[in-house]
């Protein structure tokens, strides 16, 4: 479970943060129509169903599907550093809708998009690795539906290129990893650890599941650990019952306040991965007072490039290269597997295919300068979308600075507006009150993300 805090928040217009800053609208797409908020939990193809919109209080007689709109930023936290780029208000995003083609939403029509979890994986070009970060705010990710706005973005058809291929694609890049938050050891800062090792278990076992793994390809395991104890103290590390490596862990004064345990991170090269991967991690505890813990595990690896469905991420981190026309060869798919370009998620595009009925193979052939991500799916299984109801229409895009701004959770509201009240009236003072909810909707895609209060608070200061 996430923690989330809640906080009343009295600032002032200060100068305390850097004038650098990026272009801000000004205006809100929350701020007019009728707006539906919904929370996603998984990385994939989701669904909005006929009983979805009824749910929400939306009469579907009424609406025209080419209108319909989802808006949304996808996984992951906001970017601390006020520089980084970052998706100012909310990002519309690509659609599938299923009508019947005859301009109305009957049931058993639906809504088909790309939804991400709220934890994110990144690439890194220079080191060539993914990692990993787990969402600090929340479990979920949310998405904002109108049917207000005119027509939206479609999954648009993207045909296979005609250019002969000068790379062929029969395997992917995946990865996966082992994270529980569950203890904070001193009980502040963001890092949280889960699984213990002390004198009543001192290992575990990790068991992973990976589909057609190529076995030729080394896996990668990254491991994250920690150790209380008044003498160094070793992690083993071993793969399906093979030791692989160990990890040192430095001692720990036991009476020193200011470190209270030792971490060490590293990276294991697992040759001869299997389809089931147990990791086993054993702690040789110095001392009966000794104690570890696992932050995570973190493994990236290859897979063949075999139809696992009923949906299937991938991504092929050879493929990219000035000039290069990739041709992927997907095996034991057929004609029902649709592939979608996920690379951008404001444009996402539905890949024409060629299934071969002697090989069994599904081709298409893309350029491939930079890297894309695509997801296999064969319709037979969709992800829910979780409805959180209606939102008021909202518009903090708009506000001009003031001397002093409140920001509430809604429940002190209207002891906030009292709050200002008196400001105004007895000190003239220039007041703004916003609630959480609003900010977090606006500025962090609905994610109660603290971040969100602070870009926020920058875009009213970037204007004075």
């Amino acid at each position: 479970m996430r923690r989330i805090l809640y906080i009343l928040l009295l600032l002032t217009m200060i100068p305390v943060i850097s004038r650098a800053s990026l272009p801000h609208k000004n205006s809100s797409v929350l701020a007019t129509g009728r707006w539906y908020k919904m929370a996603v939990a998984n990385t994939g193809i989701h669904k909005v169903t006929y009983a979805d919109l009824v749910a929400m209080g939306l009469d579907p007689a009424l609406i025209q599907p080419a209108n319909m709109r989802i808006y949304g930023n996808g996984a992951g936290m906001l970017p601390e550093i006020t520089s980084s780029p970052r998706i100012d208000d909310l990002g519309e995003i690509s659609l599938l809708v299923v009508d019947g083609g005859d301009g109305k939403f009957d049931p058993g029509d639906y809504i088909l998009f790309y939804g991400e979890s709220s934890d994110k994986w990144t690439y890194d070009n220079v080191l060539h690795q993914f990692s990993h970060t787990t969402n600090f705010f929340s479990d979920s990710t949310y998405y904002f539906l109108t049917p207000d706005l005119g027509p939206g973005k479609r999954v648009q058809n993207q045909p296979s290129v005609t250019t002969p291929a000068n790379y062929t694609s029969f395997r992917f890049d995946d990865h996966a990893y082992h994270e529980l938050d569950q203890i904070n050891l001193i009980k502040s800062g963001r890092v949280w650890y889960g699984e213990i090792f002390d004198n009543n278990k001192s290992s575990w076992d990790f068991n992973f599941n990976i589909p057609n793994v190529d076995s030729l390809s080394p896996l990668q395991l990254k491991t994250y650990v920690a150790a209380r104890a008044p003498n160094n103290s070793w992690f083993s590390i071993a793969s399906n019952g093979i030791k692989y490596d160990s990890l040192q862990v430095d001692y720990t004064e036991l009476g020193n306040t200011s470190v209270y345990a030792a971490y060490k991170v590293k990276r294991t090269l697992l040759v001869n991965p299997k389809p089931q991967q147990k990791i086993t991690l054993n702690y040789r505890l110095p001392s009966q007072n000794s104690i570890g813990w696992l932050n995570y595990l973190e493994l990236t690896y290859v897979r063949n490039l075999i139809w696992d469905g009923p949906q299937m991420p991938f991504r092929d981190l050879n493929s990219p290269g000035t000039g290069k026309i990739t041709e992927f060869k997907m095996r034991k798919a057929d004609a029902t597997v649709n592939i979608w370009d996920i690379t951008r998620r404001d444009d996402i595009r539905q890949i024409g295919t060629h299934f071969n009925d002697t090989t069994h193979y599904l081709t298409f052939r893309l350029a491939t300068d930079t890297l894309h991500e695509f997801i296999a799916f064969d319709g037979s299984f969709t992800y829910p979308v979780r409805i959180c109801g209606k939102i008021e229409n909202q518009n903090l895009h708009a506000l001009d600075p003031a001397t002093l701004v409140i920001v509430t959770h809604p429940r002190f509201l209207a002891q906030a507006n009292q709050l200002a009240d008196f400001h105004r009236t007895n000190n003239a003072t220039p007041t703004l009150v916003v609630t959480t909810t609003q900010v977090y909707n606006e500025f962090g895609s609905g994610q109660a993300d603290l971040t969100a209060i602070r870009d926020f608070m920058k875009m009213l200061f970037d204007r004075i």
